[in-house]
């Protein structure tokens, strides 16, 4: 609490000292923009939009990178070229994602391929870590007794991914938030919010710049209040 006021008491004698709300607006300044907002009819769509191109990413990169995770963690020659993949996809600047999805795919498509392409290499390489992690003595004996490769999976392998898989979903989806919304102020669909962030700055809305980065903030810190709430939910579930 005193750390978030702290701030707002920096942010306020920085806005004083700037003298201009064009080149830093203040508190007041930005909370009545963001009632503004809240008012115009386009908020909620701008707002749909960006949340259905995050969460949707962001789920299709949780499917396929831990499907590919745990078939590299089971399959001993797949393991390694597909960490490696994962490793260039993590090297490529995220700007050239975002520029060569809008060649291929267009500007309304662009910012859900980037978000999943940001989150895809970091839940693939939590979950190759989750697989090697699995514990071999159990493994062995599991093998012994002629278990099935089903009953090592379910009852071996994910116990030990999904605390790995959970850590890794929570760095992706924060990088995930930041991919879209900077790939919708480069590709300019007709809506989201990274689309009216980067309207404000045309009109030179110093204010309105930051009302929608606040607005994206609360976005991405809800969604991980939730992914944290669903995390608790099936880690105490996995451990039983």
């Amino acid at each position: 609490m005193f750390v978030v006021a702290g701030a707002f008491l920096l942010w306020k004698v920085v806005s004083l000292v700037a003298g201009s709300p064009l080149i830093v607006p203040s508190p007041e300044e930005v909370a009545l923009k963001v009632v503004g907002i809240l008012r115009d009819p386009h908020f909620l769509s701008h707002v749909a939009v960006t949340t259905l191109r995050a969460l949707g990413g962001f789920a299709c990169a949780l499917a396929v990178g831990v499907g590919l995770g745990v078939l590299g963690g089971i399959s001993g020659g797949l393991g390694l070229p597909l960490r490696a993949a994962a490793v260039v996809l993590q090297s490529v600047p995220v700007v050239s994602v975002i520029l060569i999805l809008l060649i291929w795919v267009g500007s309304a498509l662009t910012p859900f391929w980037v978000g999943l392409a940001m989150a895809f290499p970091i839940i693939l390489i939590t979950t190759l870590e989750g697989m090697e992690a699995a514990p071999v003595d159990l493994l062995e004996m599991a093998r012994a007794f002629g278990l099935s490769r089903r009953v090592q999976i379910t009852r071996i392998y994910i116990p030990s991914l999904i605390p790995f898989v959970l850590a890794g979903a929570r760095s992706a989806l924060s990088l995930v938030w930041k991919a879209v919304i900077a790939a919708e102020v480069i590709a300019f669909p007709s809506s989201g919010v990274g689309t009216a962030l980067y309207t404000a700055k045309l009109f030179i809305d110093t204010p309105g710049v930051f009302a929608w980065t606040s607005i994206g903030v609360v976005l991405s810190g809800l969604s991980h209040l939730l992914l944290g709430l669903v995390s608790r939910r099936v880690f105490w579930g996995g451990m039983r």
